[in-house]
């Protein structure tokens, strides 16, 4: 762009201080507060709010989160209180209740179960009102760059004019599409965990006797798990997540077939009434090369993305949008543009945070480690410590935390190494 200079020359005005290319947890929560602190922040949404999204359980580390954007009260007043989780394996007796307020860490005992079309547009508007521009239907074409520096990106809006924004930092809040990465073959499939995920919405679903109002219930079976997530207006949120799906001429015979080949689900929606289309997504867990650069920084699904076994999803967006807010309002009180050295920081805590929980996602595929975790271990910190973990501390764990979720794991390993031994000690020559 004219009269823009980067790398350590003096660079001229920009647009904007920060662009957000999306709208969604990560990138509302990120644009809300930077624009509270007084910056000049675009919000750039390709789609029109409010719309239909997955991803719909809440954790109890988030709360602080919605705090601060002074959106909890609403949230608690309009959403279904979430108290904890109910596991189960399909075919055994093997269950585990997680409770929240048992954590090892106290003040974590609560959060929320929401349909997203209203969840992302309420925080969405919360933005708008602390002074960000937002900007619906608007879609980003391409990153602008000076050398390796991004400097801005280039835009249509909804009548398909091409705009050229620039900007001081742009922020990658894409979700799944991972703008950044994508392009430049900046995704690293999670080889471990290579699944898709069928799901609709139900009601007339009845709550298990086992379940206390508001729990997420998941139901392992041998290549995946279903989950059903309580509205607070008596619908349902029901999906599977599998490495193997039957065929099918359309998602609703896939999804149908695999109803029918659960037991616990088929007899719990045998009364049910499917009210939306199935919906699928696929690709479900990968990591990015490049989390910040010069002038860019990913934040949310475009900065990782994970099985949602334990539901990470919104609380990781909403944790990594957060605290890259506050180093780029940091950044930005320094002249030019926001340095990937100068986020050095925010990529730390966004990869130990996702590194964190993808231990435990990946265990819980193992079933040695289910095994445990079914179990009511002899010492409760065991228990509460994944139970914290469970609730979204993973990003500044406490010295317990770290250390009793560490032996958790410990303990998980030592069981898994036995079963394999056991099982090509039994193996044919």
């Amino acid at each position: 762009m004219s009269g823009m200079r980067i790398a350590g020359i003096e660079s001229g005005p920009m647009d904007f201080d920060a662009i957000v290319v999306g709208g969604g947890p990560a990138g509302s929560t990120a644009a809300h507060l930077m624009a509270h602190a007084g910056k000049r922040v675009l919000v750039l949404e390709k789609d029109v709010f409010p719309r239909f999204h997955i991803g719909e359980s809440l954790l109890p580390f988030a709360m602080s989160i919605f705090e601060r954007l002074g959106v909890a009260e609403t949230l608690a007043s309009t959403s279904q209180r979430k108290l904890g989780a109910f596991f189960s394996e399909e075919g055994t007796p093997d269950s585990r209740k997680v409770v929240f307020a048992d954590g090892l860490e106290p003040g974590h005992g609560l959060a929320f179960q929401v349909k997203r079309a209203e969840f992302d547009q309420m925080l969405l508007e919360a933005a708008r009102q602390a002074g960000a521009d937002v900007r619906i239907g608007w879609r980003v074409e391409a990153l602008m760059k000076d050398h390796d520096a991004v400097i801005g990106v280039s835009a249509c809006d909804p009548e398909g004019k091409r705009v050229d924004l620039s900007a001081r930092v742009v922020v990658d809040a894409t979700g799944r599409d991972a703008l950044g990465s994508r392009a430049g073959g900046g995704i690293v499939p999670e080889a471990a965990l290579r699944r898709g995920a069928l799901y609709a919405h139900f009601r007339n679903v009845p709550r298990a006797p086992e379940e206390t109002e508001g729990d997420i219930r998941m139901v392992v079976f041998g290549t995946g798990w279903w989950w059903f997530i309580p509205f607070s207006d008596g619908t349902w949120s029901v999906g599977v997540v599998s490495s193997e799906t039957p065929p099918g001429s359309s998602l609703e015979e896939r999804f149908d077939a695999m109803i029918a080949g659960t037991e616990t689900v088929k007899s719990r929606l045998a009364a049910s009434e499917r009210i939306c289309p199935v919906r699928s997504a696929s690709d479900y867990s990968y990591s990015v090369r490049t989390i910040v650069a010069d002038g860019y920084v990913a934040v949310g699904d475009a900065a990782g993305f994970l099985d949602p076994i334990f539901s990470s999803g919104v609380f990781l967006a909403l944790a990594t949008g957060e605290n890259a807010a506050d180093e780029i309002i940091r950044a930005l009180e320094k002249p030019g543009y926001v340095s990937a050295r100068a986020m050095r920081r925010y990529e730390r805590f966004a990869r130990r945070g996702f590194a964190r929980f993808r231990k435990f996602v990946i265990g819980f595929y193992d079933p040695a480690f289910r095994n445990i975790f079914y179990q009511r271990p002899p010492l409760r910190a065991l228990y509460t410590s994944v139970t914290s973990i469970l609730a979204g501390g993973v990003f500044r764990p406490s010295a317990p935390l770290r250390f009793w979720s560490g032996i958790f794991l410990y303990f998980t390993g030592r069981e898994s190494r036995k079963r394999q031994r056991e099982l090509a000690a039994g193996a044919p020559s």
